[in-house]
């Protein structure tokens, strides 16, 4: 059969099995056909929708970097206009998770998006450019195309099929711009109208999305129940595409909130089954969120310092991203003098799901190193966090009570007496409230592994 012929017939037979919610099937189809030599003497715009095709399908069978990859190869191809758009816009499933490891910039994607939107596409091609900047790059750097997206359903008629379709997706863009800490107060009202977009345009994936963003919410006030039924609530609307996604972030909060509950032994053993979930499962940063956790779980245990061999490869991949804990771990395992090394204090942590969790971790390696300067401007960053646990509103990892760390803080810092001692009745108060044990302080040195 000729590579004109082949195309056809399997390109109508991944559309047929994306109807019947087999999106897995479908990227199979699609990568057995590209694997083909002969799939070169087509022309160059039949590859490239074979190509975002096939994106389209990996991105609704949960397998992320896989979609990424096939998005990439369509940009590499796309000449024209058109060709550029259909690559650009093919990742068209819901979006709960970073798209790609690391969470950095998607470069390629984000200069084709820009360059199309400043020749003015048409309205919907906007929405959905927009849509697309935005899951390229890192929520930080997402919120005012998120807002634009959802502004510019505006030129499209009310109560229109595009309207309609195009609703949910700017509303999970908005909800992508919203995974930073100063926005997090957004998620519930954005969660409840993205359940009601979602319902009017039949797309079960993004009612996923709305449950995902009611129980990060949730998180961030601390209400595990209500964080439970949220989760509770996506499971059992997930379609088959989602269902993996969903079953790892349920699995991981599981793990976060056994952690808090004094349960560090199972805690680690959930963090690793999900994490192997998600790389199993073509999932961008399993090991990512995995290491996070155990972060988490082996500062409660006192036994940080093991981490430095894991998190090494980690540093050296994603630099001052990883610096905070991996100081942390390396002043935990007796190497002051390496943790000084690897330690960038000047460059701001990633405002994202993270950012508590990273800061109250640079705050602790200020204090481990006696930095005063840093550990001032740490306790500035915290203190309107007090109250917290850090790291918890992610649904993912912590580090125990923020007033720990400005107690802690405060001890560096000379600050009086009963200020430490507010600080540190306001952490026991919080751990009693959630049913954790006392945390460690970062002033008790860790044994040595």
């Amino acid at each position: 059969v000729g590579p004109l012929r082949a195309a056809g017939d399997v390109a109508a037979a991944a559309a047929r099995a994306r109807e019947q919610d087999a999106p897995r099937e479908a990227a199979d189809l699609l990568g057995a056909l590209l694997a083909r030599r002969d799939v070169d003497d087509l022309d160059v715009s039949r590859r490239v929708a074979l190509h975002a095709a096939r994106a389209a399908a990996c991105a609704h069978a949960g397998s992320t970097i896989e979609a990424v990859r096939a998005r990439h190869r369509a940009l590499a191809l796309a000449v024209t206009d058109a060709d550029v758009l259909r690559a650009v816009t093919s990742i068209d499933a819901p979006v709960s998770f970073s798209l790609s490891e690391g969470g950095d910039v998607d470069e390629a994607t984000d200069a084709a998006a820009t360059r199309l939107l400043d020749a003015g596409p048409a309205p919907a091609d906007r929405v959905r450019l927009l849509a697309a900047r935005t899951f390229a790059r890192p929520p930080d750097q997402a919120r005012d195309d998120a807002d634009a997206a959802v502004a510019a359903l505006a030129d499209l008629p009310a109560g229109s099929p595009d309207e309609v379709a195009l609703r949910p997706v700017a509303l999970n863009a908005r909800f992508w711009g919203l995974l930073v800490p100063a926005r997090w107060d957004g998620l519930d009202d954005l969660g409840v109208e993205l359940l009601d977009a979602a319902r009017r345009a039949g797309s079960w994936g993004h009612r996923t999305v709305g449950h995902h963003a009611r129980f990060l919410h949730a998180t961030g006030r601390h209400d595990l129940d209500a964080a439970r039924r949220h989760a509770a609530a996506a499971l059992a609307e997930a379609p088959s595409g989602q269902l993996a996604a969903t079953l790892e972030w349920s699995a991981i909060f599981e793990a976060v909130a056994l952690l808090v509950t004094g349960r560090a032994d199972d805690a680690e053993r959930t963090y690793e089954a999900a994490a192997a979930g998600m790389v199993a499962r073509g999932l961008a940063n399993g090991e990512a969120l995995r290491l996070a956790g155990m972060i988490g779980v082996r500062r409660a245990q006192g036994r940080l310092g093991e981490l430095v061999p894991a998190l090494a490869p980690l540093h050296a991949a994603f630099g001052p991203y990883v610096a905070d804990p991996y100081a942390l771990a390396l002043l935990a395992a007796g190497r002051p003098d390496e943790a000084r090394a690897v330690w960038v204090p000047e460059v701001p942590v990633r405002a994202d799901w993270w950012w508590l969790l990273w800061t109250a971790a640079r705050a602790e390696v200020a204090i481990g190193l006696g930095e005063g300067a840093v550990a001032a401007r740490c306790h500035d960053d915290l203190a309107p966090w007090a109250g917290r646990m850090a790291g918890l509103m992610s649904g993912t990892a912590t580090f125990g009570p923020v007033d720990g760390v400005l107690a802690d803080l405060g001890v560096l810092l000379g600050h009086p007496d009963d200020v430490v001692a507010g600080h540190r009745a306001a952490a026991a108060a919080l751990c009693a409230r959630l049913g954790s044990p006392p945390w460690p302080s970062a002033r008790q040195p860790a044994p040595i592994p």
